[in-house]
């Protein structure tokens, strides 16, 4: 585990202002395209055109979209995981969502009676 010490300063992870870094660092972005847009699109799809095509060919401008939404979200949760070394969990929550994930998701939801009161109403 990290010691308070021994955490990552800034520049370890990919800036939350990806926008601009791909105007300014292509490999932090080709990181961000790799981790994030690859998942986006599908990793079969992803692969198989890869440096073999051009972006535009295989992913929408939705597609990035997507995928930037995704880490901003996100974002401040991750950096928060990867200072403390804790992978699973987070007191941080995404800035848009509030919800998806085990740890995120409310006590209650995982009750049957919930479960089925919820279902009911959609």
């Amino acid at each position: 585990m990290l010691e308070l010490d021994d955490a990552p300063d800034a520049d370890f992870f990919i800036p939350l202002s990806i926008v601009e870094t791909r105007r300014n660092s292509t490999p932090l972005y080709i990181d961000f395209f790799n981790m994030f847009v690859a998942n986006v699109v599908g990793k079969k799809t992803f692969e198989s055109h890869c440096w073999r095509q051009k972006a535009s060919q295989f992913v929408t401008v939705s597609d990035e979209a997507l995928a930037l939404l995704m880490y901003k979200n996100n974002y401040e949760r991750w950096t928060d995981m990867g200072k403390n070394d804790n992978w699973k969990s987070s007191a941080v929550q995404p800035k848009y969502t509030s919800g998806g994930n085990a740890c995120q998701t409310p006590i209650a939801t995982k009750h049957k009676k919930t479960k089925r009161l919820l279902a009911k109403h959609r």
